[in-house]
């Protein structure tokens, strides 16, 4: 069984040895890699805002934030005649 491992890892090693990586499939990982890096990288800040978002709304609801209000009679008056109204 030695002798027939010590075949095994000689083939292993002569396999090893063929697969020269060229210097271009190199850069081509390299690229790969930083492009996935960058990805993750995004994906974690939108999950941050996503949960900073998401604590200011707990915090702060949305309920108080005026909405459209009603015309006021007195602005509507000093639209129509041009002129500014003096209090």
């Amino acid at each position: 069984m030695n002798k027939m491992q010590g075949k095994k890892k000689k083939k292993e090693e002569e396999e090893e040895e063929e697969r020269i990586i060229p210097p271009e499939l190199w850069k081509l990982i390299i690229e790969q890699y930083k492009r996935q890096l960058a990805k993750t990288d995004v994906m974690k800040v939108s999950e941050t805002v996503k949960l900073h978002e998401e604590k200011i709304k707990e915090k702060v609801p949305t309920d108080h934030i005026i909405h459209a209000q009603k015309p006021n009679a007195w602005v509507e008056e000093t639209k129509k005649s041009g002129g500014c109204l003096l209090v």
